[in-house]
């Protein structure tokens, strides 16, 4: 969790919150979080799936995926994948599409492999 929290593109955030409370908005320039294929998604992804897991499962709860009826999941920013995987594993009839950056998505495979 810390090679994503201590980040310099984390830590930037919290630098200026100053400036953003200021501002009323951010203080980092428009989309320097949001660069394809960025490495600190990658390390979010590898890093924060363990806590997840409580919340995935109150999704997957809240979803009725204990019933097992057919269904189809859009994961947008799926990142570590959990919450599609934990639907998965609890309503084998579900059907889940991820999306994210290449690099990200491959975090989300090996978590699903994993499983």
């Amino acid at each position: 969790m810390a090679d994503f929290l201590l980040s310099a593109s984390g830590r930037k955030n919290f630098e200026t919150l100053a400036e953003a409370v200021r501002k009323g908005g951010t203080a980092v320039a428009q989309g320097d979080n949001t660069k394809p294929n960025d490495e600190l998604w990658v390390a979010f992804a590898r890093c924060m799936a363990p806590l997840t897991t409580g919340s995935a499962g109150f999704v997957a709860e809240l979803a009725g995926a204990a019933e097992g009826k057919p269904c189809s999941v859009l994961d947008i920013a799926a990142g570590h994948g959990m919450f599609g995987i934990t639907i998965a594993k609890e309503n084998p009839n579900a059907e889940i599409v991820a999306l994210d950056w290449t690099p990200v998505l491959q975090v989300a495979r090996e978590n699903a492999e994993a499983a």
